[in-house]
């Protein structure tokens, strides 16, 4: 019963937001129709910004739904406390290596002026990057062990 409050919760919330995604893309497109110079004013960073509230209110419900469903987990069956955990410091290691991975050297680009080509943002994106490929192995082993298994499952 728990575990559907959390799912409608989390439905709702999405919901809400492509709702309000929507709506706002669509006063974008009439602006930019409108006011063709808008391009490169206002508009855009408006939807910029709402796209980054977007991604902070996902990582705010996201990590708060874990939360819960941890802490409830511990109530009800504390001997299966660890498995979260190892999750999460199997992603925490992931990341780690990632950022470990990455280079961070700037770059030399001609005719670049931005802020963004640090050795920070540059060690973050190959982090990002690396965590990619990471995951992308890691599900299509999944995939290959799954269809293996059930074919050898099959064959017996």
């Amino acid at each position: 019963m728990k575990s559907a409050n959390f799912s409608n919760l989390s439905t709702l919330v999405l919901w809400v937001c492509m709702v309000i995604s929507l709506a706002a893309f669509g006063l974008l497109i009439w602006a930019l129709l409108t006011v063709p110079d808008l391009l490169e004013t206002t508009a855009l960073e408006i939807w910029m910004d709402w796209l980054y509230i977007l991604l902070a209110i996902s990582i705010v419900v996201t990590i708060a739904l874990a939360l819960f469903q941890f802490m409830r987990q511990w109530k009800d069956h504390p001997k299966f406390l660890f498995q979260p955990l190892i999750g999460t410091g199997i992603l925490v290691a992931i990341l780690g290596g990632s950022y470990w991975l990455g280079k961070g050297n700037p770059l030399d680009i001609s005719g670049y002026e931005g802020s963004e080509n640090t050795y920070y943002w540059l060690k973050l994106a190959d982090m990002c990057l690396y965590t990619i490929y990471i995951l992308f192995a890691v599900a299509l082993a999944a995939v290959f062990v799954g269809i293996i298994g059930s074919y050898l499952k099959k064959n017996r």
